[in-house]
């Protein structure tokens, strides 16, 4: 018997060279037949296996290579990732829509088509074709380990950029697996996706399911936050919005969301003219949480700039700027500061300007373009060149880049010697990268580096140019 065995051995490690050989000399199709042959004279036929299903790959016979490793994965299940990454690789060079037809015709065929779908979904998905892999997990969906899967698939597709795709596997799963541990992460994760996506309506029903449903959740404490901010700054309901900020601060064990619901909640406040509400807010953030106290401080001094109470805010920002001047807002800070500084004895044209800012902070363009006009044609020149540059920054924030690039031109050209006049010019060329307008863009910056060569900014910009001139060059080439 032991004579036998080591002949049955011998014959297999015999083989194995041979296979190795003919495979190194790119004798694909030899080395199958070695292998089938080999089979037949062992008696064993899952003699080689994977060897066999690499053999068909490198032969390019997909349809004989994706039945050879779902076969070996029926066996072997725990290499599923080894098989999922091979197939993945070919999907990314070109053969994907072969491989995934080839693998949804073997799960509507098989009695467990879980494994092909799955494969045909990951490989989708590599592919860029998301709905692909999710019609393809859809049509599984009925099975209990697929609603788990679907969430997986759903983060890569989060992860990838595919955000809509996301949006309906999340929904998809949070139906089906209400039970399920990861149903608040899909609940939030989908709500900000849907949020992002523009569809507010949908974000906020994913919020508000979650915060009802769950309302002990850490997530159901991010999604009251998160609900509020889009009531705030999209529905612009600020009764709903104080209802869902209220609840958050009552509910919120952590610190730090609460101290996020009251910087909303004083934002709130200030939407309305309502200063004296929006002070004791801010007041109760900075003894609420230390991390957000130079938050509160600013944004205090920044309600008496509204109130047209320029001491005051001069009082708030001293201190403040020279407590912390590495503050993400210490550069606000100083630049509100300097701006009283140096405007407060026009108190009228400042105030216009405060009120301005207000007016367009509440959502209120129609009565803030009669301030803004005041400011264009009534200003001090200085100021007026100030209003011009803060109106077309805020015109630019609210996506209305025309408008803008209008402001910043009759700016320059009506006050070519103004001391902001660079930077308008830094703003209109980022306006003409953001429209992919390389040309424009470079134009500006080389000529600022020309006109302004001592300024000390200008470091940065000959970075610009550089890279800007090696896009040109990159797609001239191209």
């Amino acid at each position: 018997i032991g004579s036998s065995i080591a002949a049955a051995g011998n014959e297999e490690s015999t083989l194995r060279r041979q296979v190795e050989g003919l495979q190194r000399e790119g004798e694909y199709k030899a080395a199958i037949a070695t292998i089938q042959k080999g089979r037949r004279d062992l008696g064993r036929d899952r003699f080689l296996n994977w060897k066999l299903a690499e053999l068909h790959m490198l032969d390019q016979d997909y349809p004989k290579a994706v039945e050879a490793y779902l076969l070996n994965l029926r066996h072997e299940p725990r290499r599923y990732a080894q098989v999922e990454g091979i197939l993945q690789s070919l999907a990314r060079e070109g053969q994907a829509g072969e491989v995934i037809e080839l693998l949804k015709a073997a799960a509507e065929k098989s009695e467990d088509p879980l494994p092909a779908a799955l494969l045909a979904s990951s490989c989708a998905l590599e592919a860029g074709d998301p709905q692909m892999g999710f019609e393809v997990l859809g049509r599984i969906v009925s099975r209990p380990e697929v609603p788990d899967l679907l969430f997986q698939f759903a983060s890569r597709c989060e992860t990838k950029g595919h955000d809509l795709i996301a949006s309906r596997a999340y929904a998809i799963f949070a139906d089906h697996s209400p039970h399920s541990p990861y149903i608040y992460q899909a609940l939030l994760r989908r709500a900000r996706i849907d949020a992002r996506l523009g569809n507010i309506d949908e974000a906020i029903a994913a919020c508000r399911r979650l915060a009802g449903d769950f309302p002990e959740r850490p997530e159901a404490m991010e999604a009251l936050l998160e609900m509020g901010e889009l009531q705030l700054e999209v529905v612009m309901d600020m009764g709903a919005a104080e209802t869902s900020l209220r609840t958050l601060l009552e509910s919120a064990p952590q610190r730090h969301l609460r101290a996020e619901a009251l910087s909303l909640l004083s934002e709130c406040a200030l939407r309305q003219d309502d200063f004296e509400g929006a002070g004791a807010r801010l007041e109760q953030l900075g003894r609420t949480d230390p991390s957000f106290a130079y938050e509160a401080g600013y944004k205090l001094a920044e309600l008496s700039y509204f109130k047209h109470d320029f001491d005051a805010a001069v009082e708030i920002l001293n201190p403040l700027l020279q407590e912390n001047h590495r503050e993400d807002l210490a550069n606000d800070a100083l630049q509100l500061l300097l701006r009283i500084e140096q405007h407060q004895g026009q108190a009228e044209a400042l105030g216009m300007l405060a009120r301005a800012q207000l007016l367009e902070r509440q959502k209120r363009p129609a009565e803030a373009a009669d301030a803004w006009a005041w400011l264009e044609t009534r200003a001090p020149e200085v100021l007026r060149q100030l209003s011009m540059l803060i109106h077309a920054r805020i015109r630019a924030a609210r996506q209305q880049p025309e408008v803008a690039l209008d402001l910043y031109a009759r700016m320059i050209s009506t006050y070519p010697q103004s001391p902001y006049i660079l930077d308008a010019q830094i703003d209109r060329a980022r306006i003409y990268l953001e429209q992919n307008q390389v040309d424009h863009a470079l134009k500006i910056f080389e000529t600022a580096l020309m006109s302004f060569p001592e300024d000390a900014r200008i470091p940065e910009i000959r970075l610009q140019v550089q890279r800007l001139r090696r896009l040109q060059e990159g797609r001239k080439t191209g």
